[in-house]
């Protein structure tokens, strides 16, 4: 096993992506939320790599599809090697974030990805490789919530569940009160419930009393993104677990959903008062003490397989922390 560096560079690197910058909006560089893991996103066989430019195109935003291949090399992008899809909302940010689904839709399409505009457009695209650029409006399912809520803010992927292929999570962190959209749509319509291009109709939306602010800025399903793969971290089955937990709540407890129980769920939850009776599958675990003190709030998480080798799948969640070293907390 060779030892890990102290210290890397881009020098060390494989391969370098660099942005063109009149393209990426005079930045040319990749904005927040930037890097999404797709699958075979294009059909050609190995995966692909998806980079939100939320600056690009006049500000209009653009998710470039960076392809894999066998003969992939450092290069400026967007290049022939590249799918654009571009925002059409001035300043919307599209692109941010990005989201692999897997098989949200029926064959012959591929993986596909989720991305938001905001303050509230939501859009999925199935796997293709267009002959051109591609935009918003070519989207093959997407939902409008609520601005004011800054619905889709945070996206996350359960994966099949409870008869939907690619079942999804979007958060509206800042709703009165805040709340977490489970969507459980089908291959035929697309991923998201509701009519397309309308308001959402979530199979439930999961609320949490006792958090004064910011519920669901962590929403963190047991699909692995950019496949069709889905993990519980509670149930010990192979029903996806949903993970959130907001910055308003005494002690910055997480809660974690049984994905078993998830698809029987209608209307409103509060996690916070779900009372689980004795022998019965729990619907909602309380993990308590696990978040370090002075935590200063969530900033990307991730399923991981099993990081510890116990047999069992674990998950991680980052720390924002501006001006100071921010942390990531390991669950196993």
């Amino acid at each position: 096993m060779n030892a890990w560096p102290a210290t890397l560079t881009d020098t060390q690197a494989n391969y370098v992506l660099t942005v063109d910058i009149p393209f990426g909006g005079g930045i040319g560089s990749i904005q927040p939320g930037g890097l999404a893991r797709l699958g075979n996103f294009d059909g050609a066989g190995p995966d692909d790599l998806g980079v939100s430019l939320i600056f690009s195109n006049s500000s209009d935003g653009a998710l470039l599809i960076v392809k894999g291949s066998a003969t992939l090399a450092s290069a400026t992008i967007p290049n022939t090697n590249t799918i654009e899809i571009d925002g059409t909302e001035m300043d919307g940010l599209f692109g941010w974030p990005a989201v692999g689904i897997g098989a949200a839709f029926a064959a012959p399409a591929g993986p596909a990805v989720m991305t938001a505009s905001l303050p509230a457009n939501i859009y999925a695209f199935r796997g293709q490789s267009p002959a051109a650029v591609i935009t918003a409006a070519a989207a093959d399912d997407s939902v409008i919530g609520s601005a004011a809520d800054a619905y889709g803010l945070v996206l996350g992927f359960l994966g099949p569940l409870g008869g939907s292929p690619a079942a999804v999570t979007i958060g509206g962190p800042f709703g009165t009160p805040a709340y977490v959209d489970v969507h459980l749509g089908t291959a035929a319509t697309g991923p998201f419930q509701g009519v397309m291009g309308g308001a959402p109709a979530a199979a439930v939306r999961l609320t949490d009393s006792l958090s004064g602010n910011s519920f669901g800025l962590l929403s963190l399903g047991g699909g692995l993104k950019g496949t069709s793969q889905a993990y519980s971290v509670i149930g010990g089955d192979s029903s996806s677990d949903l993970v959130v937990a907001g910055h308003g709540e005494l002690g910055s407890p997480v809660y974690i959903v049984n994905g078993r129980v998830i698809p029987t769920l209608a209307g409103t939850l509060d996690v916070a008062a779900v009372q689980n009776r004795s022998g019965l599958v729990p619907s909602v675990v309380k993990a308590t003490g696990v978040i370090p003190a002075s935590w200063g709030g969530y900033a990307g998480s991730t399923i991981i397989p099993d990081s510890d080798n116990d047999g069992y799948p674990d998950f991680a969640v980052g720390e924002f922390a501006p001006a100071r070293p921010g942390r990531v907390v390991v669950f196993h």
